[in-house]
């Protein structure tokens, strides 16, 4: 019996285009399914809330928290050292409702946006290096981002868009 190549792949590729094969082929797979194979690898066990926390610590670089606590160590020395506080003595080059606006001893974590956005847009006019000279445009931009990442932990993680003019804290 000779064997002819070109039937066969003919009637191969017949068979594959099938409905029959493809069923075939499923119900194979189910029923290899059907049993239980053990785990290919190992998992961890599960981590305490302690060790999640630390975890989560340790996954922000610590150039990010450093840049953090010194955005927050300049926003706090020139809240400390600003003589006026008082947000109804203070002129605003935009529309503000003074009368939303928190005093500047309260909180960063607990200023409202209103507050936020005078005292923020203040602190950016009145910061500088300690010889007096203005920060670079980059350098305004982290210290604010690293005030927005302190706001975000003081929120419980919630997002806090200072940049932005959705934000509705």
């Amino acid at each position: 019996m000779h064997f002819n190549r070109q039937k066969f792949c003919c009637f191969r590729r017949e068979l594959f285009e099938s409905k029959l094969f493809a069923s075939v082929l499923i119900i194979s797979l189910e029923e290899s399914w059907s049993f239980v194979m053990p785990p290919k690898r190992a998992f961890r066990n599960s981590k305490s809330e302690e060790e999640e926390r630390k975890f989560l610590e340790k996954s922000v670089p610590r150039s990010t928290r450093y840049v953090t606590k010194w955005s927050l160590k300049i926003f706090a020395e020139w809240q400390a050292s600003r003589k006026n506080k008082d947000p109804s003595k203070e002129e605003a080059g935009f529309h503000v409702e003074l009368d939303k606006v928190q005093a500047l001893d309260t909180n960063i974590v607990n200023m409202t946006p209103e507050s936020l956005n005078l005292w923020l847009t203040k602190f950016v006019q009145e910061v500088c290096k300690e010889d007096g000279e203005r920060y670079p445009p980059r350098t305004l931009y982290s210290i604010i981002c690293g005030l927005q990442r302190h706001l975000q932990e003081g929120n419980g993680g919630a997002p806090v868009k200072l940049l932005s003019k959705e934000e509705q804290r």
